[in-house]
């Protein structure tokens, strides 16, 4: 996983070697701009003026920076993070992953790692949230019954799965219920074939 984060990762550590010499509160910066802008998209800065504007204060931070070092730290920064949430990276690969880069101070790992500590979840469903535009799940229950096969032979009996969906297209307030029944073969074929969609996601 930590090899994999390295290669999504590497255009952002040519210019970490270059501002090594940070503070530290303007690492935290940038990393806080990159999240606002990109990862959660906050409604204040959608437009282009607000985020040059952003930009423009954050290069005045450091005297060695430019407004173009800024905006592509910003937007690897960005990057990196994006990655993480899209691999189900832990803080502990992350911090693996860039301790690997002489690049990388002790002071960016720290800040990068924090940051991701601190803002996993809402990075997550800010991404999930947007790379869906139709319906989606919602929830799922279950439970398992015995229902017999014939009214005249009552000790044959099936154990059959009731299977529960809640679906919703985004912002919907009221969900679609689906409810329907598996036996053991359909649930086998089921099993299978979300094996399949999970082994094909994971390889992305």
């Amino acid at each position: 996983a930590e090899q994999a984060l390295n290669a999504a990762a590497r255009p952002v550590f040519k210019l970490l070697k270059r501002t090594q010499h940070m503070l530290p509160e303007t690492t935290e910066a940038v990393i806080n701009a990159a999240l606002r802008m990109h990862l959660l998209r906050e409604e204040k800065l959608v437009g282009a003026e607000a985020k040059e504007a952003l930009i423009a204060q954050l290069a005045e931070l450091e005297e060695s920076l430019t407004v173009a070092d800024v905006e592509t730290l910003v937007q690897s920064s960005s990057a990196v993070l994006e990655r993480c949430a899209r691999r189900g990276a832990s803080a502990a690969q992350l911090e693996g992953m860039l301790k690997q880069e002489e690049e990388v101070s002790a002071d960016q790992v720290e800040a990068y790692v924090a940051a991701w500590r601190k803002h996993e979840a809402k990075i997550s469903e800010a991404m999930r949230a947007r790379s869906f535009f139709g319906t989606t799940l919602q929830r799922i229950s279950w439970r398992v019954d015995v229902a017999s096969k014939s009214r005249h032979i009552e000790d044959i009996s099936e154990p059959c799965t009731i299977v529960e969906l809640e679906i919703a297209p985004p912002r919907a307030a009221n969900p679609e219920i689906v409810r329907f029944e598996m036996d053991r073969d359909s649930l086998a074929s089921l099993q299978g074939e979300v094996s399949k969609v999970r082994a094909l996601l994971t390889s992305l």
